[in-house]
């Protein structure tokens, strides 16, 4: 078994080697998983967000 270190939290690299470490390359899908990550359905607006759009 291969053991993998990641950056402190918070570090520059920290997004990069998580991405790196699951999709490897795969740039294609990279883009899919975070398109449904924003996608609109799964987008929620926050409890300020919401009582700033009624004002």
């Amino acid at each position: 078994m291969q053991s993998c270190e990641f950056p402190k939290r918070w570090a520059a690299s920290e997004y990069a080697t998580g991405f790196e470490t699951n999709f490897g390359d795969d740039r294609e899908r990279q883009r899919r998983h975070i398109s449904s990550i924003l996608a609109k359905d799964r987008v929620r607006l926050a409890v300020g967000n919401r009582i700033l759009q009624h004002c």
